[in-house]
């Protein structure tokens, strides 16, 4: 149905299954190196005086072990995909042009961004309690402590700076 370069080594690409099995559609990444490969040593002479879909027969076929790298789309036409390698998003569009899904790509390495996501949203809280002149406890400091706070934010802010 619809192909793009997910990055230099990934093709994702939106596959239509034949009418028997439903006609059902799935989103698919494939490693190039896999795609490109001709075991058979067949070559495809491009005829330029032809549309593609008129030279369909003469085209090379192979077939290709999708493993984990796909998704059913269901209850979606799905004709037109988009993707984006560096945000590691893909975006399919429906046949009429009305329904949009965005997918993430890479799971496993959001899984990893997540603990340090996490951290830094606890560096956060512990920043927003000393704004707000509490202590670690949840306590109010008394007034002597409020101005440690501001010599300590004002020696960081020092810091950096220099």
């Amino acid at each position: 149905m619809d192909a793009r370069f997910y990055d230099d080594e990934m093709l994702t690409v939106v596959l239509q299954a034949s009418e028997e099995e439903g006609r059902r559609r799935v989103l698919a990444q494939l490693p190039l190196s896999a795609a490109l490969s001709n075991e058979e040593g067949e070559e495809f002479s491009w005829e330029p005086g032809l549309r593609l879909d008129q030279q369909s027969g003469s085209v090379p076929c192979q077939s290709l072990v999708l493993g984990n790298q796909w998704r059913e789309l269901e209850n979606m036409k799905a004709q037109f995909v988009a993707v984006n390698g560096i945000r590691k998003v893909a975006c399919v569009l429906s046949g009429n042009l009305r329904h949009i899904r965005v997918f993430e790509m890479d799971v496993e390495d959001e899984d990893e961004e997540g603990g340090e996501s996490q951290n830094a949203s606890a560096d956060q809280e512990v920043l927003e309690s000393c704004m707000t002149g509490e202590g670690p406890e949840g306590k109010e400091e008394e007034e002597g402590g409020g101005s440690k706070m501001e010599e300590q934010l004002e020696s960081e802010e020092a810091l950096d700076i220099s």
